[in-house]
């Protein structure tokens, strides 16, 4: 079994339940392309928080494991990286827009699709790659659902599966992230207490994160109002 971090419905379920009802009014006046607008956006701001604490968190797995559940379930180091790769997704709130609209067959179908998909290759991929393989074949099988979400939304909301999705922002905040792993992932080899490593490794890299994002104009104008806003700072600032 596996153990559902918190963090991750906390920040797309929050958001989810705004976009809901404004899809829902979008929908009804036949305004698809705010929808898109809208969805793209949302998109966007949560893989900016996603994309680098799954980063953060592959680069330190074994640290991370070893402190928060003992160096006996370090061998499992392994199957905590691969289900990480199934967090991005949530970037991605695949049933949101089949939800709003009153689609609800297209969420069935991708549920009994992934049931019997997920089934099949966990047996096959068991037999493949030993303990881990149940873990890869639901990775699989959940990218595979994910697709399957995008063909019918685009149908939803008449576009093309290329302009659902922000790509070209996605790949750049991957990059970005993957980039800060690499440069904090020399701290976690250090000999020193795994709680110092993961308190460290995360300061630094919140630092390098930050810079590489102004760097590369991640922030949007919106986007650094909402963080003012959130840190309450304006008072602060002309």
């Amino acid at each position: 079994g596996s153990i559902k971090m918190p963090m991750w419905p906390i920040i797309t379920n929050s958001v989810n339940a705004v976009l809901r009802v404004k899809f829902s009014e979008l929908y009804n006046v036949k305004k698809y392309n705010e929808i898109v607008t809208i969805w793209r956006m949302a998109v966007r701001k949560q893989a900016l928080i996603i994309f680098p604490i799954v980063c953060f968190l592959f680069a330190i797995a074994s640290t991370f494991i070893t402190v928060f559940f003992t160096s006996a379930y370090r061998e499992s180091t392994i199957i905590f990286q691969i289900l990480l790769t199934l967090v991005p997704l949530n970037a991605i709130s695949r049933s949101l827009i089949p939800m709003s609209t009153g689609n609800t067959r297209v969420i069935l179908r991708a549920s009994f699709l992934f049931m019997i998909t997920s089934l099949s290759l966990s047996i096959f991929f068991a037999s493949l790659f030993g303990y881990s393989g149940p873990a890869i074949a639901i990775v699989v099988t959940t990218y595979l659902v994910a697709c399957y979400y995008l063909y019918e939304v685009k149908k939803i909301v008449e576009t093309k599966v290329r302009d659902l999705i922000p790509w070209i922002d996605l790949l750049t905040i991957l990059t970005v992230s993957l980039i800060a792993s690499a440069v904090i992932y020399p701290i976690t080899l250090l000999h020193i207490g795994g709680a110092f490593i993961i308190v460290f490794s995360g300061i630094s890299y919140i630092v390098v994160y930050a810079i590489m994002v102004i760097y590369t104009k991640l922030l949007s104008d919106d986007d650094k109002s909402q963080i003012i806003k959130w840190l309450k700072l304006r008072p602060f600032i002309n």
